[in-house]
């Protein structure tokens, strides 16, 4: 009995070796490279802009690209490779701090005052619109087809931006920023 087990169990050995190896993509691309990265600047002095909350929607879908993402100064969104155009909802909540100062009378008729700071969430809505040209690209037979992208604008409505540019046009895997928006 175990004289045939042995040579059976050194079959199986040998077949799945095989499969295992047979299986192998890492001579294929990782992704699609189809996400567009979105830097967030200061329009004063161009450094780096942190939003204390964002949300990013698909417009025109019940998509939640972004959830409440805390402390965000840059967003990876991916595109649609059906269309030309991408359009993204962003919903930006800035906590805005204001002292004030409480003045209190305390029983022996003496006034203390204290500063206190009041946090206050305020929201902003902006629509981001990204257009492109997407195209397909045959790798091989094993990973088949690959998008790339060339960013050609990008428009925006201004509740919170105040302005935005492409700086890298071809969208790669190198996760490189595409495009800058300023506040």
């Amino acid at each position: 009995m175990k004289a045939r087990l042995l040579p059976l169990l050194a079959v199986l050995a040998v077949v799945a070796t095989v499969a295992i190896s047979g299986c192998n993509d890492t001579d294929c691309p990782m992704g699609s490279a189809n996400e567009v990265k979105i830097s967030f600047l200061s329009a004063a002095d161009t450094t780096r802009f942190v939003v204390d909350s964002l949300t990013v929607t698909a417009d025109g879908t019940d998509s939640v690209l972004l959830n409440r993402e805390n402390d965000a100064y840059y967003v990876t969104l991916p595109l649609n490779s059906t269309q030309r155009v991408t359009t993204y909802n962003f919903r930006f909540t800035m906590l805005h701090r204001d002292t004030v100062t409480l003045t209190s009378q305390r029983p022996d008729g003496t006034t203390e005052q204290r500063d206190t700071v009041i946090i206050s969430p305020v929201r902003y809505d902006d629509l981001v619109e990204v257009q492109y040209t997407a195209e397909q690209k045959f790798t091989s037979m094993d990973c088949g087809l690959v998008f790339s992208y060339v960013l050609e604008t990008g428009r925006h409505s201004t509740s919170f931006i105040k302005s935005m540019g492409i700086v890298n046009a071809v969208i790669s895997e190198e996760n490189e920023e595409n495009i800058y928006m300023f506040f």
